[in-house]
């Protein structure tokens, strides 16, 4: 029998305090289900729960115990319908610990068959929540050492559009719309207007960014045993799928098996872009690597990650970067082109909803 956990919660952002709780779960667990609530009864919530999910996602992808879901209902009745044996929880004062203490009990009383657990955060962490967060970014204060790493400039990019945070509290820049229909472009500190560069006119709620600011750095990686290895091949450009991967001993692996992949991830081949040799990941390949041929794009919390696939094979991005080739015998982009190329940036519903429509014509033409 598989012990089951879930760890709710309404990670608002996810912090590094939580992280830790949910990397201690997945140790002392089969499975750990990282629970998002839609935070009832609480203030309208910073990030939406599909954002937040996909936030959890990306600092949890080496823990493969640990799933994200979302609640709708009763604590309880989740937890009995996943059949989970246990709820773990935070604590990081006796000031929690009253408030946790009743739900535990409110919670046992509606399904017997399952223990609250507590686990106490380490002395660092002992101050940190989610709104606290906010507070210090608010005020100006760094919250590198606060949020993880990788989703640290997706958060900073939320708050600076609720006006929680000054624009010049970002790492890279952030796109806006000024007086007389101009567009400016901030660094830090330094504003500049970036009107000609953009290519055409957006709908009201949508924005412009460059895919150094939404796309999460790619990773390297060696392979320590045999791996599947993609290569710009492996990708059919008909379908956009990856479909003649290879099966690869260590002894024999090409230098340029180097790329780290991550289930969602798009690969966009920087050698020709024009044949659109582009897939996204699923998850047969998540573990796969991938040659150096191709440009990793590993959505930030800000893209659906099937919207951003469907962009990156749309004629604005692919004619647009293939003006950038350079080479004769294989003319071919760099990884800068892609990062500081402009992206038309939905509101996360509307790329959804963008997503669905996409696939409906799919199936009336199938």
């Amino acid at each position: 029998m598989r012990r089951i956990a879930v760890c709710p919660g309404s990670f608002d952002p996810v912090t590094l305090g939580h992280l830790d709780i949910i990397t201690r779960a997945s140790k002392r667990f089969d499975k750990v289900i990282v629970l998002i609530s839609r935070n009832a009864g609480k203030a309208q919530p910073s990030f939406t729960a599909t954002e937040r999910m996909l936030m959890i996602e990306a600092v949890t992808h080496d823990l493969d115990n640990v799933v994200i879901d979302i609640l709708d209902g009763l604590l309880a009745d989740y937890v009995r319908n996943v059949g989970a044996i246990a709820i773990v929880k935070g604590l990081r004062a006796v000031s929690d610990f009253e408030y946790e203490f009743q739900m535990a009990l409110a919670n046992k009383k509606l399904y017997a068959d399952a223990e609250t657990v507590f686990l106490t955060t380490t002395a660092e962490n002992m101050y940190l929540s989610s709104s606290v967060v906010k507070q210090i970014a608010y005020f100006g204060g760094d919250i590198s050492h606060f949020v993880p790493e990788c989703i640290l400039e997706d958060i900073k990019q939320r708050l600076v559009k609720e006006g929680k945070l000054k624009k010049s509290a970002l790492k890279d820049s952030v796109i806006f719309r000024g007086d007389e229909n101009k567009y400016y472009e901030q660094i830090g500190k330094h504003c500049e207007d970036i009107t000609e560069e953009i290519p055409f006119e957006l709908p009201a709620s949508w924005n412009w960014t460059r895919g150094k600011i939404v796309f999460m750095p790619m990773e390297s990686t060696k392979p320590t045993s045999d791996f599947i290895y993609i290569d710009v091949d492996a990708v059919n450009n008909k379908l956009n799928i990856i479909d003649n991967a290879k099966q690869m001993s260590i002894d024999n692996a090409p230098s340029r098996a180097t790329r780290k992949l991550h289930q969602n991830d798009i690969l966009f081949s920087m050698v020709r872009p024009y044949l659109r040799n582009i897939a996204l990941v699923d998850d047969t390949y998540k573990s796969a690597i991938a040659s150096t041929g191709f440009y990793v794009i590993t959505p930030g919390i800000v893209y659906f990650p099937k919207f951003l696939f469907y962009l990156m094979l749309s004629n604005y991005v692919v004619d647009g970067l293939n003006t950038f080739m350079k080479g004769d015998n294989s003319p071919s982009i760099n990884n800068s082109h892609i990062e500081n190329y402009l992206y038309p940036l939905p509101p996360f519903k509307e790329q959804q909803r963008i997503v669905a429509q996409i696939e409906k014509l799919f199936e009336q033409l199938l």
